[in-house]
């Protein structure tokens, strides 16, 4: 539900500023949820997922980067999450530290 919130149509992008190894401006895709995928809380027993706040460098919300409070520096990401951003040529993938090899290939599939 956060994710169609924040990019009913899976459309918008922010500017940012690029990877080290990516010339010129690169564009991220506005995902609340991928950048902290596996961390979550619960309510009422049910699994909900942690999302971004103060994250892509927009103004408003909490000031916090997510939800849950847990470090994630802005544009980074948490050991299971990941991050999609464009450039002119293509869509690449910044992944944290616990994905796997078999979801990254899930995610290149798609």
């Amino acid at each position: 539900m956060l994710e169609l919130l924040a990019d009913p149509d899976t459309a918008l992008t922010v500017a940012g500023p690029r990877p080290k190894h990516v010339p010129g401006t690169v564009y991220y895709d506005r995902e609340v949820c991928d950048p902290t995928q596996g961390d979550y809380y619960l309510i009422d027993k049910v699994v909900v997922s942690n999302f971004v706040g103060k994250y892509y460098g927009l103004s408003g919300g909490s000031g916090k980067s997510n939800y849950l409070n847990l470090p994630l520096r802005a544009l980074g990401v948490r050991p299971g999450g990941y991050l999609q951003y464009e450039t002119r040529s293509r869509s690449h993938h910044i992944y944290g530290s616990r994905v796997t090899p078999g979801q990254k290939a899930a995610k290149k599939e798609m």
